[in-house]
């Protein structure tokens, strides 16, 4: 479960999600995000202001992709997507279908392995992909 400590951020400015390699919440409250669309995936700094940042659920997809808050997931046999969220008073992730119901389970590792939902896959997330949750 080391990956829970993995995040990644949206960067308002370019309107992109990248990797974080760095997170100083401190005085200077800035973060070092790597830019995963240059050949050379360098490093630059942004303020926290300019970023969503969210974090690494620590469960992989059907395909072995890490799982991050944000994520737009579906089901392949199924056209029904959603999205996984996290509750900020419990600290549980959670899989949202819209119109404030979460699932019946309000775990996301529980919703994912007990349903037999653990042949759900990332599609997007809802940062660069929102055409994925019109429907």
């Amino acid at each position: 479960m080391e990956d829970r400590l993995k995040f990644r951020a949206y960067d308002k400015k370019h309107k992109w999600v990248t990797d974080v390699t760095c997170l100083n919440m401190g005085t200077w409250r800035d973060i070092i995000l790597v830019d995963q669309r240059s050949p050379i995936a360098a490093s630059y700094c942004q303020s926290t202001d300019n970023v969503i940042i969210e974090q690494c659920t620590g469960l992989k997809d059907k395909n072995g992709r890490l799982i991050f808050e944000g994520d737009i997931m579906q089901y392949p046999e199924s056209k029904e997507v959603f999205i996984v969220k996290i509750d900020r008073l419990t600290g549980k992730y959670l899989a949202w279908f819209g119109e404030d119901e979460f699932g019946e389970d309000d775990q996301l590792a529980l919703f994912l392995q007990i349903n037999d939902r653990g042949k759900a896959v990332v599609i997007g997330n809802i940062h660069e992909n929102q055409e994925l949750l019109e429907g």
